[in-house]
């Protein structure tokens, strides 16, 4: 069985490191909202739906340039985390804004790029 090395995250580029979380104008957009970290052999993209993510957003032209760096003969595999499920029936986080403005701008680069997996957040039923 192959070693496990230790995990590390790389800050996100072009945000505002602002840590703790900082909201303005009701988003989350700055410091450690959305990032990225590799992992052998492996993408790991972290992305908010409740921040901007429309054309020219900061996520969103994080994320192209995130895309445009992967060598995927060196990291073949991309795998992509967000909060809420774009796709879903539950009470919970059926058609928001913030979620469906996600969808809209995000999937398309998920589907240009290839993206191998998205994980997303279960809700609870209460």
């Amino acid at each position: 069985m192959p070693e496990v090395k230790h995990f590390e995250m790389e800050p996100a580029m072009n945000t505002n490191h602002s840590n703790p979380s900082v909201f303005e104008d009701g988003r989350y957009d700055f410091g450690n909202s959305f990032y990225s970290t590799t992992y052998g052999q492996v993408k790991l993209l972290f992305l908010n739906c409740y921040t901007a993510s429309q054309k020219g957003s900061n996520q969103y032209q994080w994320l192209v340039d995130e895309f445009e760096s992967i060598d995927r003969r060196a990291t073949p595999w991309v795998a992509a985390f967000v909060h809420c499920p774009i796709y879903n029936t539950f009470r919970y986080h059926h058609n928001e804004t913030q979620t469906n403005t996600f969808r809209a701008s995000i999937e398309p680069l998920f589907v240009e790029h290839k993206v191998n997996f998205v994980f997303a957040g279960k809700c609870s039923l209460h």
